[in-house]
């Protein structure tokens, strides 16, 4: 029979890992995807998209963005993940400035997709990737 401090202290720890934050919550990632803007391309037949995404981490880092899945009724996971299958990354050049919204603007063809899931990413210096909120996007 286990004794009744080995059961809590069982308990305790598993009540303790169950409260920690998931690192994919973009509610204090220091990443935040934030509204698209589209027009009509006048190069391509499609859209001029304008991605926008907010930088917080105080955390040097090596490379943020965009990252998308396309036709996600066809995927088994339609959640936008950096180097998962069927995602696309959409990488914004320079460092961003803390707290600023950064924005880079992408045509995409209507061939490339009918809906998309995406969102913000960045990848810090130490190689760990944190992700803003995923959005949803429509050709209409």
């Amino acid at each position: 029979m286990k004794s009744p401090f080995f059961l809590l202290t069982v308990y305790l720890l598993l009540l303790v890992s169950g409260c920690q934050k998931d690192k994919s919550d973009d509610s204090d990632t220091g990443v935040t995807t934030l509204e698209l803007q589209y027009n009509p391309s006048t190069v391509v037949y499609g859209n001029d998209y304008l991605f926008r995404v907010q930088v917080n981490t105080s955390e040097p880092v090596a490379e943020y963005g965009i990252v998308y899945v396309a036709w996600i009724e066809n995927q088994q996971d339609p959640t936008p993940k950096v180097n998962g299958p069927g995602s696309v990354k959409i990488i914004f050049p320079g460092q961003p400035d803390s707290g600023e919204i950064e924005t880079f603007q992408k045509t995409i063809a209507f061939a490339d997709f009918n809906d998309a899931n995406y969102r913000a990413y960045a990848i810090l210096e130490d190689g760990s990737v944190v992700y803003g909120e995923v959005r949803y996007i429509v050709f209409s």
